[in-house]
């Protein structure tokens, strides 16, 4: 599988060695004898079948085979018009310098520190570019220029569709002198703004008038107010203060009644109470009648008052407390959802107790209810015992745990009873003893018990 050619020490060669497999018989023409040159490399330059034609070829390693426009063998690409690729560059360096120049245009690198804009004849709008995403490779941003910022350099017009500072989006910029809009995105120009000081300043003068009399005062003077006996005057601030002092043998003001003697209505009418109506007296030594008020006021919680026109209505409020004793004569109806009684002792005459009535009346179907006594005590947590009418299983249960559940009761643990003698009546009525107490024996009596089978 292999040709060599040994050296003349026969230690070392050089092998020619054809591959494991093959597929047909290929055949290799070398060239016509030539002493060649440097750099000259072997090259297929033809293939018929399995016929494969080499020739001797000059190949610099920096020289280009074929490159439109750069002649066969150049070690360089010649001249540029632009400035992105120097003159005279490698292949290697020409796309290092592209490289670099993508790399600035689309944010990677250090980044491009000014946007040139020439300056057109035509009336043109020019977009500021911005990525719209952040990847991991800077030759990857997204360009985009709908972001709402225009430059016009024919104009020299720079236009922004909004601006957000400190999160309140501005979206407009009015020339509006009245400033009606009201808008939370809109600022006012410098002319709006003086206009609606100017049209709202006020007047130079300020006029005022009196019940009788006026008075004017400049803009910027001192406003003075005067008192006249007995309104006093006082400022202090921003503030002033009238006041109208006590009256005297001297000096005109407020005077100031006995409760005992004179009362005042929410009018402001004054009226003498009885004691006074009663020692005024005329010339004939009788006494004078003088109207006076009253008032009718509830207790709270017991009694609420009400007036209109000449009716004072007495009535009981929506809720009632009684912090003292209350006493019935006549029939309690509670018709309310719940009735709780918080006493320590309950006493009641009546020696029926009805419950699972509708209305005092007896029911007039069956309303799936279980009827009795729930008992509150607690044993390591609350429990409920219950003396009760099961309506599901019709019968008596005497239970010293029971759950509830819309008034249907379930009983967890059935409670130890303790009787003297337990009586079972047959079907005619009639009672007998079954268990009875004969001192310390407890007899079974009346009582059938079946064995079993022996």
């Amino acid at each position: 599988a292999q040709l060599k050619f040994v050296d003349k020490d026969g230690s070392n060669s050089i092998n020619f060695q054809a591959p494991n497999t093959l597929s047909g018989i290929g055949t290799w023409i070398l060239p016509a004898y030539n002493a060649g040159a440097a750099n000259e490399i072997l090259e297929i330059t033809s293939v018929s079948g399995n016929q494969i034609t080499l020739d001797w070829v000059s190949n610099p390693a920096d020289d280009l085979i074929t490159l439109s426009g750069v002649a066969e063998g150049s070690t360089d690409l010649g001249t540029f018009t632009g400035s992105t690729i120097s003159d005279s560059r490698t292949v290697k360096a020409a796309l290092q310098d592209l490289e670099t120049s993508l790399e600035t245009v689309s944010g990677g690198g250090s980044g491009a520190t000014s946007v040139a804009v020439a300056s057109t004849d035509a009336n043109s709008t020019h977009f500021i570019t911005f990525v719209d995403a952040n990847n991991s490779s800077k030759t990857q941003e997204d360009i985009q220029t709908d972001a709402g910022i225009t430059y016009n350099p024919s104009t020299n017009l720079f236009t922004l569709s909004n601006l957000s500072i400190a999160g309140v989006a501005v979206t407009a910029i009015l020339d509006e002198d009245n400033l009606t809009s009201d808008r939370a995105d809109a600022l006012a120009t410098q002319q709006s703004i003086k206009a609606y000081v100017d049209n709202n300043s006020p007047a130079g003068t300020l006029d005022i008038s009196g019940d009788t009399g006026t008075a004017s005062v400049s803009t910027g003077a001192t406003f003075a107010f005067t008192g006249t006996n007995p309104v006093d005057i006082a400022a202090s601030g921003a503030g002033v203060t009238f006041s109208v002092g006590a009256a005297s043998t001297t000096n005109a003001g407020i005077s100031s009644f006995s409760s005992d003697d004179f009362g005042v209505t929410s009018g402001g009418l004054v009226t003498l109470n009885d004691a006074v109506a009663k020692s005024v007296s005329t010339g004939s030594g009788s006494a004078t009648p003088h109207n006076h008020s009253f008032t009718i006021a509830g207790t709270a919680n017991e009694i609420e008052t009400s007036g209109s026109g000449a009716t004072v209505t007495i009535a009981l409020p929506d809720d009632v407390t009684i912090g003292n004793n209350l006493t019935i004569t006549g029939n309690l109806f509670v018709q309310g959802s719940t009735t709780q009684v918080d006493v320590s002792t309950l006493t009641v005459d009546d020696p029926l107790i009805a419950t699972g009535t509708t209305s005092g009346s007896a029911p007039g179907s069956d309303f799936a209810k279980d009827l009795g006594i729930l008992m509150h005590y607690y044993s390591g947590s609350a429990k409920l015992a219950s003396v009760y009418w099961d309506n599901s299983e019709g019968r008596m249960v005497m239970a010293s745990v029971v759950t509830e559940s819309s008034n249907v009761l379930t009983a967890t643990s059935h409670a130890t009873v303790e009787i003297g003698s337990l009586m079972l009546s047959d079907d005619a009525g009639t009672a007998e003893s079954v268990i009875t107490v004969s001192g310390s024996d407890r007899v079974l009596q009346n009582i059938i018990v079946d064995a079993g089978t022996f």
